[in-house]
């Protein structure tokens, strides 16, 4: 417990402190995506691979990071993977996965979880992505560059949608 608050400290200090200029770049220009979810079950997966085959068609090369709960449950590696326990007791990251992920100067970085997550934004806090993007969320909005309204009970296929449909609609007006 006390290493979920420390995460969650250490989060709300690196917000302050991350040097990175936020824009909402055009979609078209985009390159590099980064793609943070919770696994909450191989239908989630589904909907998820779905949303990276969108991305690919449209010519986007996508990065992949799933929180787990708990390290033994985990069922499929088809995505790289940390877990509560890639945390040290200060509540910072000791995991290779999470260093590199954080460090990729991502375009838009997704983050597709309709819950809270503290270690999800503690990555979010330290990204060089130019643009984070998730729903609309009053209580974490300080993570996130652009967000998707979408209702209470509406899940991750329509916020998945939903995103692709608004950040397709971003364009450079040079």
């Amino acid at each position: 417990m006390l290493r979920k608050y420390l995460v969650e400290y250490n989060s709300r200090r690196a917000l302050k402190k991350n040097p990175i200029a936020r824009i909402n770049p055009s979609f078209q220009d985009a390159k590099q995506i980064g793609i943070l979810f919770t696994w909450e079950g191989e239908k989630k997966v589904e909907l998820i691979q779905h949303f990276i085959n969108e991305l690919k068609i449209s010519g986007k090369k996508s990065t992949v990071l799933c929180f787990y709960k708990i390290k033994e449950n985990i069922p499929s590696k088809t995505f790289k993977f940390f877990t509560p326990q890639d945390f040290d007791h200060f509540g910072s990251a000791k995991s290779e996965a999470i260093t590199q992920f954080i460090n990729v100067q991502f375009d838009f970085l997704f983050h597709l979880d309709t819950l809270k997550n503290v270690y999800i934004e503690y990555i979010l806090a330290r990204s060089k992505a130019k643009c984070r993007v998730s729903r609309l969320d009053y209580e974490s909005k300080d993570f996130y560059d652009f967000m998707i309204k979408t209702g209470d009970n509406e899940g991750i296929e329509h916020l998945c949608r939903h995103l692709l449909h608004y950040t397709k609609s971003l364009v450079n007006h040079d």
